[in-house]
């Protein structure tokens, strides 16, 4: 009925109770389409994917410029941030295996490197990771580094002196001298 027909004549507006409402849990609705469901949550998280994808990259520029302007403390912090954002991201832990050798971590610069696939890691980060390894001691695994790094395109004086120091700290002044 109408609300205007029932002020008219028609049955008395119900008196408010003066007891309390009680909330009583009902049952939780199961979807009958999972599927559904699934596919909604799928979709849902393809489109934020591209959104976190640019907050990493940018994060990742950030990183890169900081660290550039000297500021090792904040790339790290940054490009941490954006590896948090896309984890395994390739050329943000090689950025950060970088940044990391800058600054004197080596062991972590190493450690953040073996997280790399050797094979495609890029020349930059394997360069990296040689000059690292040989300020820890590990002259052998230096020189392998920095003679793929030259390989990949590193070529220059920094790169082929260091191998020429990482052969040097092996024994071996013929290797060293070439």
């Amino acid at each position: 009925m109408p609300p205007c027909l029932a002020r008219r004549g028609g049955p008395p507006h119900p008196q408010p109770s003066r007891e309390a409402p009680t909330l009583q849990p009902g049952p939780i609705p199961t979807p009958r389409r999972p599927a559904r469901l699934l596919a909604a949550l799928a979709l849902g998280l393809a489109l934020a994917s591209p959104t976190q994808a640019q907050d990493a990259a940018a994060l990742r520029a950030s990183g890169v410029t900081a660290a550039r302007a000297g500021d090792l403390a904040e790339g790290r912090r940054l490009l941490e941030a954006a590896l948090a954002a896309a984890p395994g991201d390739v050329a943000t832990l090689a950025d950060l295996t970088v940044v990391l050798s800058w600054a004197g971590r080596d062991r972590e610069a190493l450690a953040r490197f073996a997280q790399l696939d050797a094979s495609t890691a890029p020349p930059y980060a394997v360069a990296a990771a040689a000059v690292s390894a040989r300020r820890s001691g590990q002259a052998a695994r230096a020189a392998a580094l920095y003679r793929r790094a030259i390989a990949g395109g590193e070529g220059g004086t920094e790169t082929r002196l260091g191998l020429a120091l990482a052969e040097a700290a092996r024994g071996d002044a013929v290797a060293a001298r070439a």
